[in-house]
């Protein structure tokens, strides 16, 4: 494939079991390829929901918004910021607080105040009852754990050529990815 993450023999067989049908499919495999995904069970139900072997559910509308390219899986910390400010009217400031605390394991601890924040919210909102709302924050919570951000885009550019080793400018993310499906070449060639 031509990239690190990517290059494992394991890696490879998650991919093949996933079905990777476009650019979204492959930037989730390397965020669900980790150790919290695999042993938490989200990468199988991913795959799962997305061979259509298990039903996607949702708790609010919002959250199906938010995670249907990811078939109702949470897979990025966007998609928890903006469950976070949607459904409890959190502003961005706390909610990116709040994402920087999940990965600290002693951040859990002062998520408290802001769970019961989360709950007030969305009760205040009327988007989820007090139940449905702590569940759901304790879900986000166990996302913390293995939460990965979608910085890799399309357009991320993996190689740039110096004009006098290589004729050509760059190859992005997408145009390999779009390469290796069609099996054929891209990008520079080298003189």
């Amino acid at each position: 494939i031509g990239c690190f993450q990517l290059g494992s023999s394991n890696i490879r067989k998650f991919c093949r079991q996933l079905g990777l049908e476009n650019f979204d499919h492959l930037v989730a495999a390397t965020a669900l390829y980790r150790p919290g995904p695999l042993g938490a069970g989200f990468a199988d139900s991913f795959i799962k929901r997305k061979n259509g072997e298990e039903p996607i559910t949702y708790i609010h509308p919002v959250v199906e918004e938010v995670t249907k390219n990811t078939y109702g899986v949470i897979v990025y910390q966007e998609q928890v910021m903006s469950i976070l400010h949607l459904l409890s009217g959190m502003d961005w400031a706390t909610v990116d607080k709040i994402r920087k605390l999940m990965a600290k394991s002693k951040g859990r601890d002062s998520l408290k105040k802001y769970e019961e924040d989360f709950v007030e919210g969305c009760k205040e909102k009327r988007t989820l009852n007090e139940e449905q709302a702590f569940m759901l924050f304790e879900e986000l919570m166990n996302f913390g754990l293995y939460g990965f951000n979608k910085c890799l885009t399309g357009d991320t550019i993996l190689y740039k050529s110096s004009a006098n080793r290589i004729s050509g400018n760059e190859i992005t993310i997408k145009q390999l990815f779009d390469s290796w499906n069609s099996k054929t070449s891209v990008g520079p060639k080298v003189s």
